[in-house]
C-alpha cells in the first residue's frame, strides 16, 4: 500500500486512494490475513476505507461495523451493504442502520444487483439526489448535512416529540444557529481560520449536546444516539477536508 501510495504521488498529487478492507476485528485480520489498515490510516497511505461487511442481516451488519466506527478516525469508514440475496426488507433495515450510525455514507456491493426494486427502495427512503460529493466537497457536505439536522430537530420541536425545558430550548437554538453560520462560512469560504472556526464551534457544540438533551436522552436514547454520531460524522467531514487541504 505504501508503494501504491508513493507510485500515485508522483504521478498524480492529490488524488484520492481508497481500499475496500475485511471488516474483521483487528486482531483477526493480523493473525489470518495480515491486513492492518488502521496502520494505513495512522501512516497517512489512504484516504478512504471502504469495508466490506457484508451481512445476511442488520444484527450481524451492526455487529461487524460498530467496534471498527467506535474509535473516531481523521479519514471516512465506509461500511458496505451486499446487496446479493436480501430481500426489500432486510436491504431498507441495513440502510437505515448505516444511517444511524458515525459514517459519511455506504457502499453498495454490486451493481449487478441493483436491480429495479433496490433502486425502489433507495428513491423512497435515501432522500433527493444530490451532486455534491463527499469526498470532493467535505465542507459543503457537511453544511447540507447540517441543515438536514435541523430540520430534523425543528420538526420535532414543533411536534412536542423533543423534551426540553424552555431555558435550555433557548440556547439550544442559539448554539445551533451559531454552528449553522460557521458551517456556511467555511463552505462559502473554506480558508484555514474559517475551518478552524467551525471545527472549534462544533466540538464545543458536542460537548453540551447531552446536557442540553438530558431530559430527550432519557425519553429516548437512541435518538440521541443517532443525533450524537450525526454530529461526529460532521467532525469527520471537517477533519477529512482539512487532511487533504481543501482549506488553503
Amino acid at each position: 500500500m505504501r508503494e501504491v501510495r508513493e507510485w500515485i504521488d508522483s504521478r498524480r498529487p492529490g488524488l484520492t486512494l481508497s481500499t475496500s478492507v475485511f471488516a474483521y476485528s483487528t486482531h483477526e485480520r493480523i493473525h489470518k490475513l495480515q491486513q492492518h489498515w488502521e496502520a494505513w490510516i495512522e501512516e497517512g497511505i489512504i484516504d478512504q476505507v471502504v469495508l466490506m461487511s457484508y451481512a445476511e442481516d442488520t444484527n450481524r451488519l451492526e455487529s461487524l461495523v460498530r467496534p471498527l466506527l467506535a474509535t473516531p478516525s481523521p479519514i471516512p469508514i465506509i461500511p458496505s451493504v451486499r446487496l446479493h440475496d436480501l430481500d426489500r426488507t432486510n436491504v431498507t433495515d441495513q440502510l437505515q442502520a448505516l444511517r444511524d450510525l458515525p459514517t459519511m455514507g455506504y457502499a453498495l456491493f454490486a451493481t449487478a444487483a441493483l436491480s429495479s426494486e433496490v433502486e425502489q427502495v433507495l428513491r423512497q427512503t435515501q432522500g433527493g439526489s444530490s451532486d455534491i460529493l463527499p469526498e470532493r466537497e467535505p465542507f459543503e457536505m457537511a453544511r447540507q448535512r447540517y441543515e438536514l439536522l435541523q430540520t430534523e430537530w425543528e420538526l420535532a420541536v414543533r411536534s412536542g416529540n423533543l423534551w426540553m425545558d424552555d431555558d435550555d430550548l433557548l440556547q439550544w437554538r442559539g448554539r445551533t444557529l451559531m454552528l449553522a453560520e460557521a458551517f456556511t462560512l467555511l463552505s462559502q469560504s473554506p480558508t484555514a481560520d474559517n475551518l478552524a472556526l467551525a471545527q472549534a464551534t462544533l466540538q464545543a457544540y458536542r460537548a453540551d449536546f447531552d446536557s442540553l438533551l438530558r431530559l430527550q436522552g432519557l425519553r429516548d436514547s437512541y435518538q440521541v444516539q443517532t443525533w450524537r454520531n450525526r454530529l461526529l460524522t460532521l467532525e469527520i467531514l471537517l477533519n477529512y477536508g482539512d487532511r487533504l487541504g481543501f482549506a488553503p
